[in-house]
Order: C-alpha cells, then sequence, then structure tokens
C-alpha cells in the first residue's frame, strides 16, 4: 500500500521537522484520483479536513488490513510510456 511505501523511509531517516499535516498532505496530493475518492469515502468526507492524528489512524488501520500479496505487488516492468516510432529510411 502506498501508504507503507511512503512511511517507510519517513520512519528510518534522521527527521526532517516536516508536521505531521504537511506530511499528510504531501501523501494525499501524491494519490491518483480513484485512490483519493476511496480514502475520501471511507472518512466520509475530505482527508485534508481530518487531523493528522486522525488521518494516521485510518491510513495504519488501512495499512493493517491490507493484505500482504496486494502490499508487496510488484511495480510493472514495462514502461507506461509509448516508444516513437521509427521514421522511415529515406
Amino acid at each position: 500500500m502506498a501508504w507503507g511505501r511512503f512511511n517507510a523511509p519517513i520512519n528510518t531517516s534522521p527527521d526532517l521537522a516536516i508536521q505531521d499535516p504537511i506530511l499528510l498532505q504531501h501523501f494525499y496530493m501524491g494519490l491518483d484520483r480513484k485512490t483519493s475518492k476511496r480514502l475520501n469515502t471511507t472518512l466520509g468526507g475530505s482527508f485534508l479536513h481530518v487531523s493528522a492524528n486522525l488521518g494516521r489512524s485510518i491510513l495504519t488501520k488501512i495499512l493493517e488490513n491490507t493484505p500482504k500479496e496486494v502490499e508487496k505487488k510488484p511495480l510493472e516492468e514495462k514502461s507506461q510510456i509509448a516508444e516513437p516510432e521509427s521514421l522511415p529510411d529515406p
């Protein structure tokens, strides 16, 4: 899950003195539209309008209830960017 990948370096790196509300805002803004909509639906409102403690609590609970095989799903190997078509030889 995205929260696990986002939170791991924060918990293991030196303190950057970034406040929780800002970290959670950056996390939320990095989500795709579908995922942010699901998170808002889960909360019954906007994630950006909840306290940092409640936001972390909800994300931690979601992470705990996420099956491990979904959490460790490998990234796709193929690029999502289309390869340019080759130009004909002159």
